[in-house]
């Protein structure tokens, strides 16, 4: 777009020198360009700092990303069929991380219910090589001692008691967390489904916008050579060009963009 602006200035410095237009259009074609160049600086600035951004996320130094095809070239996402299956959802990382929570709280019920109930030991030293303890009760030649080691979370019932209940209370805290993050989750999927839908009926749209300045752009331009009209005709149409090309690249990001939210 810079340089087809240029190439504007050009002809219009050398319509101005040779008499057949005014410095106006001169310095209208020069100010369009002038304009332009600020446009694509900015756009500029903001890819860099995606480049850095993506190479923060990657673990590498802030540097050029390798560029892939242009946007308009990408292939179009494919249709998102109907009647998608909630299983999707098990995909999410919030979800899985919400569901670890909740795997894990309920884990520690069990083990806070564990710690209210004794633990006996019995240890045993006879004077043969038998290893059954019924078999050692029954022999008359075993000299036993027979020590009962009671460790006994009898005696701190309240302190684990205690334990399971606040097991408990963490467990049904991250139940209702599970339970909000699926709310989020489906509420999420509905809006990208949305901005997909409205992201491609926009793209549509725009094409044709474009398609439609392309051609009014070509006819202002042949009339201005032709002496029919002046500048200012091939100006409003390129600005109206350029802004339905950034509207159709805007567009065609939110569909794609809608597309991995899913």
């Amino acid at each position: 777009t810079v340089e087809s602006r240029k190439s504007y200035v050009e002809m219009a410095r050398l319509r101005f020198e040779g008499g057949k237009t005014s410095e106006l259009d001169f310095r209208q074609a020069e100010g369009e360009l002038g304009r332009t160049e600020s446009i694509h600086t900015e756009l500029e600035r903001q890819l860099l700092e995606r480049e850095n951004d993506l190479s923060f996320l990657l673990g590498r130094n802030p540097g050029p990303i390798p560029r892939g095809r242009p946007l308009s070239e990408m292939p179009v996402p494919p249709q998102i069929p109907a009647g998608l299956p909630s299983a999707l959802l098990e995909r999410r990382p919030d979800i899985r991380a919400a569901e670890q929570q909740l795997a894990a709280a309920t884990a520690r019920i069990g083990e806070a219910r564990a710690l209210m109930y004794p633990r006996i030991t019995l240890t045993a030293s006879a004077g043969y090589a038998s290893t059954d303890l019924s078999g050692f009760l029954k022999s008359p030649a075993g000299f036993w001692d027979l020590i009962g080691g009671l460790t006994a979370p009898i005696w701190d019932w309240g302190k684990n008691r205690s334990r399971v209940e606040e097991a408990e209370a963490r467990m049904r805290q991250a139940v209702i967390l599970y339970e909000r993050s699926i709310r989020q989750a489906l509420r999420d999927v509905e809006d990208a489904l949305a901005a997909y839908r409205k992201s491609t009926e926009r793209a549509g749209s725009s094409g044709r916008r474009v398609a439609a300045q392309r051609s009014a752009l070509t006819i202002s331009e042949n009339r201005y050579r032709g002496g029919v009209s002046p500048y200012l005709e091939v100006l409003d149409a390129q600005r109206e060009l350029f802004d339905a090309e950034l509207e159709q690249a805007g567009n065609l990001r939110d569909q794609r963009t809608s597309v991995v939210r899913l």
